[in-house]
């Protein structure tokens, strides 16, 4: 069995004096979840795309990741932190396709290599609403210009630069609701049967209340980071998304499941076990 990162031949895993690490994907939305844990106590934050998080954490080098919904599900050992997470309900502006032509005309759709939680939805949604399966193609941020491309699916701040090649912009999460009249979860913390599952929950819970109360500080390091205005940050983290899953949230992230498995996005057992 392979150790955590954290670990040592002599230290017992349990013990709460060793240190946590802690995966994340650092996007703006996220961030009321994690940016407290760097002011925590033992705790490390790993930053880093959630394809190599994912690898991590199976690993055993780290104790939890903040991923995306399917690479969860498809994670047989994995265990989510219960009643977090980060969810939209309706419009935001964190989810976005953006077109040249109508949504049923697409052939050929530019992701990120590093943004399967946001594919994933988007292929959900053009297979259920238009019964599109288009060609996705790998590309960094930097090409999603390409002259091949009818789309792109990424951040809705994107391509802010770019609306004269794709002047047709799609909310995600407006299209969800519409599907299913439910919000939607995009992504969960999660740990392994073998992490420290009580401490880190309790790690996680209490890093969320301090972000919430010391709103101020988060905005303004997230606005230097970004290279945005306090104003901007505000008004993005006010629409694009929250952080707490309830009862509406998980029958939300039940009906994505079941979607997924039918569209053939995971393994027809995949599922998402919580501690």
């Amino acid at each position: 069995m392979r150790r955590n990162a954290g670990w040592q031949d002599d230290m017992n895993p349990l013990d709460e004096s060793r240190p946590l690490t802690i995966g994340v994907v650092p996007d703006l939305y996220t961030r009321p979840l994690w940016v407290s844990l760097k002011e925590t106590l033992n705790v490390a934050v790993e930053p880093g795309p959630a394809a190599d998080l994912a690898e991590r954490l199976r690993g055993g080098q780290l104790d939890g990741a903040l991923l995306p919904v399917l690479d969860c599900a498809r994670m047989p050992l994995a265990r989510a932190i219960p009643g977090l997470g980060v969810c939209t309900d309706g419009p935001s502006s964190g989810d976005a396709l953006f077109a040249k032509v109508n949504p049923d005309s697409l052939r050929r759709v530019a992701v990120s290599p590093h943004d399967s939680g946001r594919v994933a939805l988007a292929q959900v949604l053009l297979a259920e609403r238009f019964g599109l399966t288009p060609e996705y193609i790998p590309v960094p941020s930097a090409q999603y210009g390409r002259d091949d491309a009818d789309g792109v699916i990424c951040s809705g701040d994107v391509l802010l630069g770019e609306v004269n090649l794709y002047p047709h912009r799609f909310d995600l999460g407006a299209w969800w609701q519409e599907l299913t009249g439910l919000p939607f979860v995009h992504f969960l913390w999660i740990g392994t049967v073998l992490a420290p599952l009580a401490r880190l929950r309790r790690v996680l819970a209490l890093a969320l209340r301090a972000s919430q109360g010391n709103r101020a500080a988060l905005v303004t390091s997230a606005a230097a980071e970004y290279e945005m205005s306090p104003e901007a940050v505000e008004e993005y983290l006010s629409k694009a998304a929250y952080h707490s899953v309830g009862s509406a949230e998980m029958d939300g992230l039940r009906v994505f499941l079941e979607l997924a498995r039918k569209h053939r996005l995971c393994a027809a057992e995949a599922n998402i076990a919580f501690c």
